[in-house]
């Protein structure tokens, strides 16, 4: 899950069954990568994303962990 949304400043993403590794990228429309965040899943599965210096508009999410891709949409404000 991906939260708030829309968001602005910062966006959370809660999944409590991501283990290991995780990947999660912001795309503008155009497939450019914006922002790139590694880390490694905790207990409360709960990670926050920063949305510093990204302008309001529509983005792409995606999640990659152990070999699966979750990819769910973002409006900035």
């Amino acid at each position: 899950t991906i939260f708030p949304n829309p968001a602005s400043g910062s966006f959370r993403i809660h999944s409590a069954s991501l283990t290991g590794s995780v990947r999660v990228s912001l795309s503008n429309i155009l497939g450019e990568i914006l922002v790139l965040h590694s880390y490694e899943a905790t207990i409360s599965g709960m990670q926050d994303i920063s949305l510093r210096n990204i302008p309001k508009g529509i983005y792409i999410v995606s999640v990659e962990n152990g070999g699966t891709m979750y990819s769910e949409k973002l409006v900035v404000e």
